[in-house]
């Protein structure tokens, strides 16, 4: 009875090492998670959540003190797009403070660029030399928005595309100067190509899992890429949020939800990841992170720009140029007029409970690790007590 007892005890802890070791797949709908660190993933290949890092990271990059990521390389010119959020560029970078920001889509090459972007490497650092960013558009941005530090604008006005080519610019111990816009791409690291076949950006459904990704200036990952999973909310939710915030006194339960122009997601984003990227589980980009709440109960909500409206606002400003204007233009776009990969299918609700971001376990030891050190244990022990 001892030995049977031993042997079922042995099955059981195999049954939940495999259960913990194979709980997550990229198909599979995962829970939402608190921040973690890219580099962290990155450096161990076992984690259920590396394939989906590896995807996207090297598609990230630092806007000075904020974050942005590279939208696509397809393009006439051999150029890449970089989308970030207006409001980490700073009051007065597109115009004076208080006053109207005319939309524009023009010549990149028109105005200086500016040292400002440090691409990701592979392995999740970032590069010490400046990539060069050039405006290449910018929605309206009304009078009172674009003052007071550019805290109060909206989704709807809070995002811009640029260009960036080749040029890596050195900027210690003194900063470098920019040339004038190269037709060259930038060196990323895109392992599946996914920003070199258009369409490169994406729609999402209601439900879906997204990768929140960006360079924090708080918390425990200061400087660092760091990510977290979260959830898309439907409109009603995304309703709901709302109230639920305003009932806090939260900055964001004061502001209308703009089901055109934004997602509310179900997930984590601190300071500094503002401009980061939002992605599917192929690692499509979807949308562009701008604002988020504080936390309650455990639970923030973020709000990004959807990559649809993105596309949509560049195609109307493009319908309304010259041909001349459009011939100078659309070498830095993708092929014209844009479009947008339709969501993934409805996904099926994980049935595993969530996790944190690594499982815990004795310290320097995963819990799989450990269980399946316990299991060969025990079997050796019922060995032993079944042949002495």
């Amino acid at each position: 009875m001892i030995r049977e007892r031993m042997l079922t005890i042995v099955v059981v802890l195999v049954v939940v090492t495999a259960t913990v070791t194979n709980a997550y797949s990229i198909t599979d709908s995962p829970p939402v998670t608190p921040l973690f660190s890219v580099e962290d993933i990155i450096s161990d290949q076992t984690h259920p959540y590396w394939e989906w890092v590896n995807l996207v990271q090297g598609r990230l990059a630092k806007n000075s003190y904020m974050s942005a990521s590279i939208w696509s390389l397809n393009t006439e010119a051999n150029t890449g797009l970089v989308v970030s959020a207006i409001h980490t560029l700073g009051e007065g970078y597109l115009g004076p403070g208080g006053n109207i920001i005319e939309e524009r889509l023009g010549d990149p090459d028109e105005n200086p660029g500016a040292t400002r972007i440090y691409l990701a490497k592979e392995d999740g650092s970032v590069d010490s030399h400046a990539s060069v960013l050039f405006i290449l558009y910018n929605p309206e941005v009304p009078s009172e928005q674009s003052g007071n530090h550019l805290t109060d604008i909206l989704p709807r006005h809070d995002f811009f595309v640029g260009v960036i080519d080749s040029q890596k610019v050195v900027m210690e111990p003194l900063p470098g100067s920019p040339a004038s816009l190269k037709h060259e791409p930038p060196i990323i690291y895109d392992p599946s190509g996914i920003t070199t076949v258009a369409p490169t950006a994406a729609d999402v459904n209601p439900d879906d899992s997204v990768l929140l990704i960006g360079y924090p200036r708080e918390g425990d990952f200061v400087g660092l890429l760091a990510a977290s999973i979260g959830r898309v909310l439907s409109d009603s939710e995304a309703e709901d949020a709302i109230v639920y915030l305003d009932g806090f006194g939260d900055e964001e339960g004061g502001i209308s939800y703009d089901s055109e122009v934004e997602m509310i997601i179900e997930g984590y984003s601190v300071v500094g990841m503002s401009g980061g990227g939002v992605f599917d589980r192929e690692g499509r980009q979807v949308g562009v992170l701008v604002r988020a709440s504080y936390m309650y109960d455990g639970k923030q909500y973020v709000r990004a720009v959807r990559m649809t409206f993105v596309v949509a606002s560049i195609n109307s400003a493009y319908e309304a140029l010259s041909e001349l204007e459009r011939t100078v233009v659309g070498q830095y776009l993708e092929p014209m007029p844009m479009s947008t990969l339709t969501a993934l299918p409805i996904q099926t609700p994980s049935p595993y409970p969530s996790p944190p971001p690594k499982p815990d376990g004795i310290p320097g030891f995963p819990v799989a690790s450990v269980l399946t050190g316990l299991a060969f244990m025990i079997l050796i022990q019922w060995y032993h007590s079944y042949t002495y």
